[in-house]
């Protein structure tokens, strides 16, 4: 397994160099993988059946995976990843684009691919 070394925004950890092997930049085609490497899936029974919610109980990072669905366009039809900006003040700051930068909610920057 390659490590790489990702630098924290907000929560617990900032600044710490915590190692992390996924980042906004390396998420897995299977997000299953995310389980195996510590993440913990915190999806609630009523979301959707084509939306996961992971959290990192090392980190504290917030990550939301979507399935794409067969026969839709755009987003909707590819499988993707949001990530929860911790130092999101409201929806205009609510995701982090594959940069680490802060985007709002529906911006197409915010559906970051596998």
């Amino acid at each position: 397994m390659i490590k790489i070394k990702v630098q924290l925004f907000g929560g617990r950890g900032v600044g710490s160099g915590i190692y992390t092997k996924y980042s906004y930049k390396t998420l897995p085609k299977d997000p299953d993988d995310l389980t195996r490497n510590g993440w913990k899936e915190i999806t609630d029974q009523r979301m959707p059946r084509h939306i996961r919610k992971f959290k990192n109980p090392k980190t504290g990072n917030d990550l939301e995976y979507h399935k794409g669905l067969p026969g839709q366009n755009g987003y909707r039809g590819r499988d993707h990843y949001h990530w929860k900006n911790p130092n999101s003040k409201n929806d205009k700051d609510f995701y982090l684009d594959k940069n680490g930068n802060p985007v709002p909610k529906n911006h197409k920057d915010s559906h970051l691919l596998p």
